[in-house]
């Protein structure tokens, strides 16, 4: 059985401590392996890093097991044959896929889509009038204080400013 340990924390002696006190105050943080140790058995001995007790090092901060990965080795799914042996293009995929897409489109027609309209500007115009019209409206109902005025001004700004973020730079073009 080891024995127990003082610890040096913040100026202060604290202990002794068991191996198991040890060992929650490392896994929490509160020690590190720069804290000074001293065996109670031992109270003549020299404080020393924790570190330096190679033993209680090693017990109360365990080495972690690294990941390592090796080369990945990428194939072509749209090959036929031996495709472990074929190189990976990148370009060739697209071009048999977008083949395969066009072949697809031949045995089956779609109706183009519609153009899109552009109805972004006067979407921004009428939220952007209507909250404006509502924020002015809650302000003169409640009775036009220079206080209010100010806030409602801000609401004003932020919700423009956030309106027009969301809809010319957020969204996609409608």
């Amino acid at each position: 059985m080891n024995p127990p340990y003082f610890l040096l924390e913040d100026g202060r002696i604290t202990g002794p401590h068991s191996l198991e006190v040890l060992r929650q105050k490392a896994e929490i943080h509160v020690i590190s392996a720069d804290t000074p140790i001293q065996p109670a058995s031992l109270p003549e001995a020299a404080w020393r890093p924790l570190r330096e007790d190679r033993p209680l090092h090693a017990f109360l901060f365990p080495a972690r097991p690294t990941l390592s990965l090796g080369k990945a080795q990428y194939t072509s799914a749209n090959t036929p044959g031996d495709a472990a042996s074929a190189p990976v293009d990148v370009f060739a995929m697209l071009r048999d896929n977008a083949a395969r897409q066009n072949a697809a489109e031949r045995d089956v027609p779609l109706p183009p889509l519609p153009p899109r309209g552009k109805r972004r500007n006067r979407d921004f115009l009428v939220v952007a009038i209507g909250g404006d019209a509502l924020a002015l409206g809650l302000w003169l109902w409640g009775g036009c204080n220079i206080v209010h005025g100010i806030f409602v001004l801000s609401l004003i700004v932020m919700l423009t400013l956030s309106l027009y973020w969301v809809l010319y730079h957020v969204l996609d073009p409608y």
